[in-house]
């Protein structure tokens, strides 16, 4: 059975749940959502999304009490070094 050009296969009916779940989790910043709206495919999405929420992850989980969203990041320049996280 053919799908026709507008039926979305479930590989992409996937990638849309897990952007929705990881803009979630980013706690749906809009700046994030601009960053993510720039790539067109569903698929390019989600990479990217995923290695923002693993680096969110990673981050509060090195420095504990570390809270940033996904504006916060998108909106201030950050700087790790071995032992702090600021803001310029």
């Amino acid at each position: 059975m053919m799908q026709g050009p507008q039926s979305k296969t479930s590989q992409q009916l996937k990638n849309e749940r897990e952007v929705r779940k990881y803009l979630d989790e980013l706690g749906n910043s809009e700046a994030v959502a601009r960053l993510i709206d720039r790539y067109g495919k569903v698929s390019t999405r989600r990479v990217y999304l995923v290695s923002l929420v693993l680096y969110f992850r990673w981050l509060k989980s090195a420095r504990a009490g570390a809270t940033l969203t996904g504006r916060a990041l998108a909106q201030t320049a950050v700087t790790l070094d071995a032992n702090t996280v600021t803001a310029p």
